[in-house]
């Protein structure tokens, strides 16, 4: 059998921390609100959740109008993929 490496844990933020911020909570401990919008988000084109959308769980019907918003403009625009790629990489340099 051939296991995958674990991924690598990368420092958050400024300093050398790898302790996330503020952790993806349990399944168990979401409500049926914050499931069904972290399932969306993972069902859709990001396949997963991660960023913005972790502290965005708390509020489930806010993360699901930015998850609906972002995926209109990043997978459903008219520019070339790699136009579109470039820009949202330069804006995130300012």
């Amino acid at each position: 059998m051939n296991e995958s490496a674990p991924a690598p844990i990368v420092p958050q933020g400024f300093g050398p921390s790898t302790t996330e911020r503020l952790p993806l909570p349990e399944r168990e401990a979401m409500s049926e609100a914050q499931f069904a919008a972290a399932r969306a988000i993972i069902e859709g084109p990001r396949k997963a959740l991660f960023g913005p959308f972790v502290p965005l769980l708390q509020t489930p019907q806010l993360m699901e109008c930015i998850g609906r918003t972002g995926e209109v403009l990043r997978f459903g625009g008219t520019l070339p993929d790699r136009v579109r790629e470039l820009e949202i990489g330069r804006a995130s340099c300012r």
